[in-house]
C-alpha cells in the first residue's frame, strides 16, 4: 500500500493529498476519509482549541476531500 502523511486539519493539506494521489495514479475512483482523534473531558475543562482541532479533522476535512476529489 501507499501512505500518505498530512496534517488534514488544513485546508490546503487536503487539496494536496488528493493532487498527490492524482499525480501517482493518474486518477481517483474512491476518498475514504479515516482521520480522526479523540479527546475525553468534561465540557467545562474541555479546550476549545482541541474542539476545533476535531472539528477540522473530522468535519472539515473530509468535506474538503470531497470537494477537490
Amino acid at each position: 500500500g501507499v501512505a500518505y502523511e498530512a496534517d488534514l486539519t488544513l485546508a490546503e493539506a487536503n487539496a494536496a493529498a488528493v493532487a498527490a494521489t492524482r499525480e501517482r495514479f493518474g486518477r481517483l475512483d474512491v476518498v475514504v476519509p479515516n482521520a480522526g482523534v479523540q479527546h475525553v473531558a468534561p465540557i467545562d475543562e474541555f479546550p476549545e482549541e482541541r474542539w476545533q482541532t476535531i472539528v477540522s479533522l473530522m468535519l472539515t476535512s473530509p468535506f474538503m476531500l470531497a470537494k477537490h476529489a
